[in-house]
């Protein structure tokens, strides 16, 4: 009677997690660089800069979630609630990412993973997640910023990894 065994892909080599982490500081960096950029742009005198029919660069920022209860202000506790839920699921990714053999997923968690900590500075520093780029089609839009493109491009690659990744192969031993 043959047993059948299922075989795991081994832990990660050297070569992915290095991947991973050189785009979580690369996010990071890029992001805060570009929103210096926008905040002494835009902010000098305040303005909005039409770069096309769907894309302005328009400064605004956000603690992610607002309201008042019971009549007092909550941003600062949501701001703060944020940053901690933003903490917890960057160790989470971290700890998937060294075990991870998938190259399109680690390039995914990476780029996540730098959003979280680039939106977290800001949080942090500003109290509020600054976004610059703003696409809209008529009145309707969305204002991001580049860690926030990183978020949903690296959730996208982790998303489609999971959904066409290989499965465990199968092993027949004697």
């Amino acid at each position: 009677m043959a047993i059948v065994q299922e075989t795991r892909p081994t832990p990660t080599d050297a070569s992915v997690i290095s991947i991973s982490t050189y785009l979580v500081v690369i996010t990071t960096i890029c992001d805060q660089l570009s929103k210096r950029w926008a905040t002494s742009t835009l902010l000098d005198p305040p303005r909005v800069l039409h770069a096309g029919p769907f894309l302005d660069f328009n400064l605004e920022g956000t603690h992610g979630l607002g309201f008042t209860l019971f009549g007092i202000n909550m941003l600062q506790s949501i701001s703060l609630l944020f940053v901690a839920l933003g903490l917890v699921v960057f160790f989470v990714l971290s700890s998937w990412r060294l075990h991870t053999a998938a190259r399109m997923a680690a390039i995914g968690i990476g780029l996540v993973m730098g959003g979280i900590i680039s939106n977290t500075v800001d949080l942090l520093r500003l109290g509020v997640a600054i976004g610059f780029l703003d696409f809209h089609i008529g009145t309707l839009g969305v204002t991001l910023s580049v860690a926030d493109v990183a978020i949903v491009i690296g959730l996208f690659l982790v998303i489609l990894d999971i959904s066409i990744g290989k499965q465990p192969a199968k092993r027949v031993t004697p």
